[in-house]
């Protein structure tokens, strides 16, 4: 039995791949960032390894893991709770079918209260006599 997707989930899940998308053109635009920078500084003359020795620790390597960590971690959390949320939504579902099925309809009883006419117009006698102060 396929069951669909609760709406919210296709939601986190949208969110998710949303974010991961950013997350890699952070990556990007980091690595072509230094790879600009290290253009620049061979053009001034300096040597490839001694710009790369400088610019790959303070550069590339926070340039890439800080997206990577926050990107892809808030992606995963959103992919997480898609996950969890429909298989909530699925638990729900099913406990609520099942509360359906221990009760038929046809055995509920109906309690109708019948007035007669004369109550109806006694009472409302009473309260058309009745003064406020």
């Amino acid at each position: 039995m396929k069951t669909k997707m609760a709406k919210s989930s296709i939601v986190f899940f949208i969110a998710s791949a949303f974010v991961a998308v950013v997350g890699t053109a952070l990556i990007i635009n980091n690595v072509l960032l230094y790879n600009d920078n290290v253009t620049m500084y061979v053009s001034q003359g300096y040597s490839v390894q001694t710009v790369s020795a400088q610019l790959l620790p303070s550069q590339l390597i926070p340039g890439v893991l800080e997206p990577l960590g926050m990107m892809y971690g808030i992606a995963f959390v959103l992919a997480a709770a898609g996950i969890i949320n429909n298989k909530i939504t699925k638990v729900l579902a099913m406990s609520a079918t099942a509360s359906e099925s221990i009760i038929p309809e046809n055995e509920v009883e109906e309690t109708v209260v019948e007035t007669s006419a004369y109550d109806v117009e006694e009472t409302a006698k009473t309260e058309d006599e009745v003064t406020p102060v």
